[in-house]
């Protein structure tokens, strides 16, 4: 009697719900429209978004494993956080600098290997002032395939072969000066040396030497060099001062400044305030389970060609200069990238190789690109 008394006192008793994570509660949150460090949890509560302040139950960090009670935290047995490119067999520091990555902006880690890239242009018709005349329309293919490796002392030393296509209707003169071909290319590769951080300080040299020509006819004028040097200091996890200047080999020579600097307050937003071509980005979150960052930037573009005149015959450097304001959006994905932005474009100016020189109507402009 006393065995099935008990299983009926047993039954009676009210079973306790099993108790879940605040990890199981968030995952069984059906949101696809993710905001980092906005969106809530199934029991209201924000979601941190610095990794160094997400903890699991037990109040242990995402760095580090729970160890047994009176265990050292940072004895050598311990483990600790990542040292090696895993990509590298871990043979490689997986940081340029000693600074890590905050949030989603700000100092981000080198990733080793190859990254190709292609972005499409659009400028549409501008007039062209005397002594041009009729609209100037561009259509722009930029292609480039990057290799970033390690070099002995930690350097990091990148090489970036380089392919561009511009297809250039007008303008048309009367004067023949002013006639252009068709289609421009340009075939080059850029070559950087970046130093490892000493004291905050870390320093890139730069030099893209290239060959810009319509192909149909060729001098020393179609080899054009770049180049550049840059300082950058770090004075925080928020702050990097940058301080350098970039030539330009055009139908002018131009030296340009390269200073600016890059600010974080925050996890969402990165102000990279850096001339000849500033932006600013905010993170968005994770709209369909896909990284989405906004921006709005400005530049200064200045490119040049050895190009063939369509009515007189002689080939000359022909440089397209203007300004670029723009707002866009850019995805992340992990195994590719993209970007889509639009804007205005001004102070348009084309200058050839003997003095014609002569504005290009405000107008339009569109890009749209890819890593992978």
């Amino acid at each position: 009697m006393t065995l099935p008394l008990l299983l009926t006192l047993a039954a009676a008793l009210p079973v306790a719900e099993e108790s879940s994570s605040p990890f199981d509660a968030a995952l069984s949150y059906q949101n696809p429209w993710v905001v980092r460090a906005q969106s809530p949890d199934a029991s209201g509560e924000t979601i941190i978004s610095d990794p160094s302040m997400m903890t699991d139950p037990n109040g242990v960090t995402t760095f580090y494993q729970q160890t047994p009670m009176g265990t050292d935290p940072f004895a050598q047995s311990y483990p600790g956080p990542m040292t090696g490119d895993p990509w590298a067999n871990g043979g490689v520091m997986p940081y340029a600098t000693p600074n890590p990555a905050y949030g989603v902006n700000g100092p981000q880690p080198h990733q080793f290997g190859v990254k190709n890239s292609v972005d499409f242009g659009f400028l549409p018709s501008g007039s062209a002032k005397a002594p041009g005349a009729g609209g100037v329309n561009i259509f722009a293919v930029d292609i480039e395939s990057r290799l970033t490796q390690p070099i002995g002392g930690a350097w990091i030393f990148q090489m970036a072969p380089q392919a561009s296509y511009r297809s250039i209707e007008g303008p048309n003169s009367t004067l023949g000066a002013t006639n252009l071909p068709g289609a421009a290319w340009r075939l080059g590769a850029d070559f950087v040396l970046q130093s490892p951080s000493m004291g905050g300080w870390s320093f890139e040299y730069a030099f893209n030497p290239r060959l810009a020509t319509d192909f149909d006819h060729m001098s020393g004028d179609a080899v054009m060099y770049d180049g550049r040097a840059v300082a950058y200091w770090t004075v925080g996890p928020r702050v990097t001062w940058v301080l350098g200047a970039q030539y330009w080999d055009r139908v002018d020579d131009i030296v340009v400044p390269y200073a600016g600097v890059i600010w974080t307050p925050n996890q969402l937003w990165e102000w990279q305030l850096v001339f000849p071509k500033p932006r600013v980005s905010v993170f968005l979150g994770t709209p369909m389970g896909v990284a989405t960052w906004m921006y709005a930037s400005a530049e200064y573009h200045v490119e040049a060609y050895e190009l063939r005149d369509a009515v007189v015959g002689n080939a000359r450097r022909v440089q397209f200069e203007d300004w670029r304001v723009m707002g866009g959006f850019r995805w992340d994905t992990g195994w590719v990238q993209s970007f889509i932005e639009a804007g205005y474009v001004f102070e348009r100016n084309i200058e050839e190789q003997g003095g014609t020189k002569y504005g290009v109507g405000d107008g339009f402009i569109g890009r749209v690109g890819f890593r992978f």
